[in-house]
């Protein structure tokens, strides 16, 4: 202690100011580390975000095929023109949500990729009742048939439980679980 109160005044305040400026570079080194995590945690987060409004957009187009198919059975039943203009809809829809799965799966390149391929199967064999329910509507309207059990049967045991299970493929895939510093999924 003796050694510091006999140094000049000036050496004392230079080292002083150098021990202040050391600290503030250490302070500065630790901030910039701590903003380059919450940045990436950012990112993380906003990445996840979109995937969930791309799924919800998914589920929403299934609605809407869901709702067009019963209109294209029950509603315009033997109105060629309009059954064959709602099933134009309904493809476009459906090509719609196969570009939006492909743009959703790099979302999911992680452990929870199995989430979106469990979504993309539930959605293709949904497109596949829907699409059977409509080809065998248009046959009965072309041949003129008075009871329309085979379409709208298809409707009532496929189209409605494949929809459910899309709902639920969605539903998983929207939870998604936030990720601790660790990078391991919080429980």
């Amino acid at each position: 202690m003796n050694r510091l109160r006999n140094l000049p005044l000036a050496a004392r305040l230079g080292l002083g100011f150098g021990m202040l400026a050391l600290g503030l570079a250490i302070v500065s080194l630790m901030a910039r580390g701590s903003l380059t995590r919450t940045q990436a945690d950012t990112q993380e987060a906003g990445g996840d975000f979109q995937a969930v409004q791309l799924i919800g957009k998914l589920v929403e187009r299934d609605e809407a095929t869901a709702h067009l198919t019963a209109q294209h059975l029950y509603v315009f039943d033997g109105n060629l023109r309009t059954e064959d203009r709602l099933a134009r809809r309904i493809d476009a829809l459906q090509r719609a949500n196969d570009a939006g799965i492909a743009k959703a799966r790099p979302f999911f390149d992680d452990e929870r990729g199995p989430m979106i391929e469990r979504f993309a199967a539930a959605e293709k064999e949904y497109a596949v009742a829907v699409d059977q329910a409509l080809e065998l509507s248009r046959r009965e309207t072309v041949e003129k048939v008075e009871e329309r059990d085979g379409s709208r049967d298809v409707y009532t045991n496929q189209v409605i439980a494949k929809n459910a299970a899309v709902e639920k493929a969605g539903g998983s895939v929207k939870i998604l679980k936030p990720k601790d510093e660790m990078g391991e999924q919080a429980a």
